[in-house]
């Protein structure tokens, strides 16, 4: 008998336009860094229901693997909590120092540095 062909699944087939990729974008990534760092405690679901609520234009799929990239839940004394990977980390302090997004909470900026006196 003879074997009928497989569809494609690289995107050209009939379907391909139901299944749309929407990823986190560059311009995107400071707000989900931002939320990890503020909802270090809270689970998965709730970090991307956080940036999908800011962010809509994102699958839910790709904000949960995109926070996998970008951080690792880790168990620590204060309790398993969300960390960004350093380079993020980094990433995040510079968003902030530029100004590409506000440092959240303490209104003075500057990430307490001790520069000013």
């Amino acid at each position: 008998s003879e074997r009928k062909p497989r569809p494609a699944t690289d995107g050209s087939g009939r379907d391909s336009g139901k299944y749309v990729v929407r990823p986190v974008t560059e311009q995107q990534l400071p707000e989900l860094l931002k939320i990890i760092h503020e909802k270090r405690m809270d689970s998965l679901q709730k970090l991307v229901h956080a940036f999908i609520t800011a962010q809509p234009t994102c699958s839910k799929r790709q904000v949960e693997l995109k926070v996998q990239e970008v951080a690792e839940k880790l168990k620590r004394p204060t309790g398993k909590a969300w960390y960004l990977k350093r380079e993020y980390e980094e990433k995040l302090n510079q968003y902030i120092r530029t100004g590409a997004i506000s440092s959240g909470g303490d209104d003075g900026g500057g990430g307490g540095d001790g520069s000013q006196g």
